[in-house]
């Protein structure tokens, strides 16, 4: 990769943690999880990253009133049950990118400290782009409490990616949504739960109406998404991510659901045994109640006396120990079909370098 390539990585992971800008430790841990960046993050590859990044006019260096806590990347969809498959909540990290809507044009975002920060960016580059503090000086002078921002075209363009226009007409909050779901990258964020968009401290239907925006505008996309509070309780909602991150999220809950869902479209009445349809799905009698349990607007559990399942069975067959014999049965309420839009109420219910801008000039040719 080429020393440009590798500059761009680090702007866009830059760029993405949006107005609130990054710090140097969150940096390192951003690089480390990005897919293909080719360096090694020993100390002489950061020293050699920092020379680089230090002098790019796309960045703005920051520094905060106090020390921002380390950044905490939790993956959601490692905290699964192994039973059901269904996604388990976690107990949420510090948030350290507290909700505070900027409205200062051009600037766009979110940024609790965006007026007691001061721009520090004279005392780590000169006007020419030379840089005047190495790696360990800067770090030794600021600590956590620098950050490094990525100006308004910049963010706008990892956002979005060269292949879509902006969509100016979103509102300052709409964009602040956009600007956090891009944050998540390929994990996205989901519309339920300690860790979500609920942030905000919007109303489940306020938030539905700036989503729906948004993805019909086809700037998020969104996917089904199940999960159990650190309650016990279920919940289904929507799992949404920018364009340029969108990977499938398909949970064993999901596959298993659409797989019931075929196999009691084929019966009569569209229902079948309780047992029958656990051993063909291949799970246990106590994880397959909880299956049909997290899904009860598409599956049901009846207890249907004997008789009524065969009819034709002798009386002998219909009765054990003097009582009369049941039958527990699976019944398809209505068909499941992974990403369907049959939830959209789920959100609204609220259950669910050189010294040249290269980027900027990125941008600007993906405009044109």
């Amino acid at each position: 990769m080429e020393k440009m390539d590798f500059l761009e990585a680090c702007i866009d992971e830059i760029a993405l943690e949006g107005l609130d800008g990054i710090t140097i430790s969150a940096l390192w841990r951003r690089l480390e999880n990005r897919a293909g960046f080719p360096l090694a993050l020993d100390v002489d590859s950061k020293i050699y990253i920092w020379t680089w990044i230090s002098r790019s006019l796309d960045l703005e260096m920051f520094e905060l009133p106090t020390a921002r806590p380390p950044l905490v990347i939790v993956n959601r969809f490692q905290h699964i049950c192994p039973e059901t498959g269904v996604i388990m909540e976690t107990e949420p990290p510090e948030e350290i990118y507290p909700i505070a809507i900027v409205k200062d044009v051009p600037e766009r975002g979110s940024c609790a400290t965006y007026k007691a920060r001061r721009k520090v960016t004279d005392e780590i580059r000169d006007e020419e782009g030379k840089n005047l503090l190495t790696l360990a000086e800067t770090v030794k002078k600021w600590g956590e409490r620098l950050v490094m921002v990525a100006n308004q075209d910049t963010r706008e363009f990892s956002i979005y990616g060269p292949e879509m226009r902006p969509w100016k007409d979103m509102s300052n909050i709409q964009y602040c949504i956009l600007e956090r779901v891009a944050r998540m990258r390929y994990l996205g964020e989901v519309t339920l739960g300690k860790s979500s968009l609920m942030c905000f401290g919007e109303s489940p239907k306020s938030m539905f109406y700036h989503c729906k925006l948004l993805l019909q505008q086809g700037v998020l996309t969104k996917q089904p998404y199940t999960q159990r509070s650190l309650g016990g309780q279920q919940g289904h909602g929507k799992l949404l991510q920018v364009k340029r991150f969108y990977a499938e999220r398909r949970t064993k809950s999901e596959v298993v659901a659409e797989r019931m869902c075929e196999l009691l479209e084929a019966c009569e009445s569209r229902r079948d045994e309780y047992s029958r349809i656990c051993k063909v799905i291949g799970l246990r009698d106590e994880a397959f109640k909880k299956m049909c349990m997290n899904y009860p607007q598409f599956f049901k559990i009846d207890t249907v006396p004997y008789t009524e399942i065969y009819p034709e069975a002798g009386r002998e067959a219909n009765y054990r120990s003097g009582k009369e014999r049941s039958v527990r049965m699976v019944k398809l309420v209505q068909k499941y079909k992974y990403g369907e839009d049959r939830d959209d109420e789920d959100m609204e219910d609220g259950n669910d370098v050189t010294n040249q801008s290269r980027f900027s000039q990125k941008l600007a040719n993906a405009r044109s």
